[in-house]
This record gives C-alpha cells, sequence and structure tokens, in this order.
C-alpha cells in the first residue's frame, strides 16, 4: 500500500505531546478514560487528502463509516450513506456522516506514526504495565464525524 503524500512515515520531528499531557497520560494510564492533548493537527498523514486515500487503501473489514444524522435508538445497522469511503471523508464537513478508518498501522507510514507516538508514552506504559509498549498490541483507529452527525 503507497500514500502518494510527501510525508512518507518519517520520524516526527517535534513532540506531539506537551508535558502537561504527558503527565495525564502518566496520571491515568491504563485504568482511566482520558483525552490526551496532541500537536497532530498539522500532520500531512491527518490530512483529509491523506485520509481518503488511506480509506481507499484499506479493506472493507478495515472502514465503518454511516450517515451520521440517524435518529437516537435505532436498532439495524444502518444504511450506505450514498459516497465511497474516499467521497465521505473528503465531504466529511458537508455530508453528514462519520467514517472510522481501523488498524492503519498496515500502511508503513502509519505504522511509523504509531512508532513516533508510542516512543513519547512508552516510559509511561511500561511503568504501569510492566511490558513493552509493542506496536504490534496496539492499533490506531482515525474516527472522522461531519458536521450534524452525532457521536457517542
Amino acid at each position: 500500500m503507497k500514500l502518494d503524500l510527501p510525508f512518507k512515515g518519517q520520524p516526527l520531528a517535534d513532540s506531539v505531546f506537551d508535558n502537561a499531557a504527558r503527565a495525564r497520560f502518566s496520571t491515568n494510564y491504563p485504568e482511566v478514560p482520558h483525552s490526551l492533548p496532541h500537536r497532530l493537527r498539522d500532520n500531512p498523514l491527518l490530512a483529509l487528502e491523506a485520509l481518503a486515500q488511506l480509506g481507499e487503501m484499506l479493506p472493507a473489514s478495515q472502514i465503518e463509516y454511516n450517515p451520521g444524522d440517524l435518529p437516537i435508538g435505532i436498532t439495524a445497522k444502518p444504511g450506505a450513506n450514498g459516497l465511497t469511503i474516499g467521497e465521505t471523508i473528503r465531504q466529511i464537513d458537508t455530508c453528514r456522516s462519520w467514517a472510522v478508518l481501523k488498524n492503519i498501522q498496515q500502511v508503513p507510514a502509519y505504522a511509523a506514526l504509531l512508532d513516533s507516538l508510542l516512543a513519547e508514552l512508552r516510559p509511561d506504559i511500561e511503568a504501569k504495565d510492566g511490558r513493552h509498549a509493542d506496536p504490534a498490541r496496539l492499533y490506531l483507529r482515525v474516527f472522522a464525524r461531519g458536521c450534524h452527525a452525532l457521536s457517542f
């Protein structure tokens, strides 16, 4: 799988997590759910076009996307939104949908991103559970939600 992007998974030049974020992670990992502020907003791998390309590469079993403006309490799997995964991500601001890309570390550039993130958090992970922060045990999911799409 190859992304047509200038960023090919080089280690991140700057720290993604500031000291406060790492302290929050250290305090809460692994038992307490928490948000983790980061500096990934401008990472080229997380730009909409890169994510659209990624979605188009992944096997169907690793993507999920649906309309996001469904009524609360539906019991059946919702129907498709009429777009491909790539179109859904490219139009996420207007298509009233959400998308999840699962196990994105299958693509080398995203595996490198995971490795870079783990390098920053590894000392706290190992201190808490005594195990090596092995990328084979972990995975990344990217969740995108358009306007008017609810997520819980």
